[in-house]
């Protein structure tokens, strides 16, 4: 697939994809976080892709970007439900020169941007991982997360959010949009390996960026990470839920 930026004559040094299917309570928080980052606005982009959703997604980001008219936010459409596919049809229509893939219910700092320029720019890093903690102070989360961050750095198992130049990601095929769990694990792999053929540094930022426990409250722990470690271990076709799903089988 070709996934090369469209030629307007408007490019960023970053393009934030972000994926959606009924995020209406969560990206607004994100969308703001973003909007006030230390870097110039004219420096990135971002693309909210929705997949589907059934709530009022659309028209949060739409009354963002009117309001917020400093950021560059743009609303993308993909019909085929799944992540991957959105992650794919939002860096199809991207015009970064480095893709950033987070979700709708992270929080990041002001510095984020910076935090991954400068990574990349001193550490020669063209792609690498993010550290994600969760939003509540919770033991047991945080433990979880803790051990999370120790296979990615340590057993060398990249996965989660990510950064990415376009030419790179574009080498890699992108997202395998067949793969429902640990679609992140099988595409950083390639990356990482793209990286490593041409003796740059996949890299890792340790400023962490935030994400919901939402998952862990709805389902608990067991049930959320036993899939999660068998998808780190390269069981990909896995059964996944959507935190719209859930909802549903809870309310029922």
């Amino acid at each position: 697939m070709n996934h090369s930026a469209p030629v307007d004559g408007v490019t960023f040094d970053f393009s934030v994809v972000v994926p959606c299917h009924n995020e209406s309570g969560y990206i607004e928080n994100l969308l703001h976080d973003l909007s006030v980052q230390t870097v110039g606005t004219e420096s990135f982009e971002v693309v909210v892709v929705d997949n589907n959703s059934s709530d009022n997604t659309n028209e949060v980001v739409w009354d963002f970007a009117c309001r917020a008219r400093n950021v560059n936010v743009r609303l993308v459409h993909e019909y085929e439900p799944g992540v991957s596919y959105a992650r794919n049809s939002g860096a199809r229509g991207a015009k970064g020169t480095t893709l950033i893939f987070l979700d709708a219910d992270n929080r990041v700092a002001p510095t984020f941007l910076s935090d991954v320029a400068y990574t990349m720019h001193t550490k020669n890093s063209v792609a690498g991982t993010i550290r994600t903690m969760p939003d509540v102070a919770r033991a047991g989360a945080l433990c979880v997360f803790w051990i999370l961050e120790f296979i990615k750095i340590f057993l060398g198992r990249p996965f989660g959010k990510s950064y990415v130049q376009r030419r790179l990601y574009e080498d890699s095929q992108g997202y395998n949009e067949r793969i429902v769990l640990g679609e992140n694990l099988d595409f950083l792999i390639r990356v990482k390996a793209l990286v490593k053929k041409e003796g740059r540094v996949f890299g890792h930022i340790r400023h962490p960026i935030y994400c919901s426990l939402r998952r862990f409250n709805s389902q608990g722990y067991v049930r959320v990470l036993m899939p999660w470690f068998a998808a780190y271990c390269g069981l990909f076709h896995l059964k996944y839920q959507t935190m719209t799903s859930i909802k549903g089988q809870n309310t029922s």
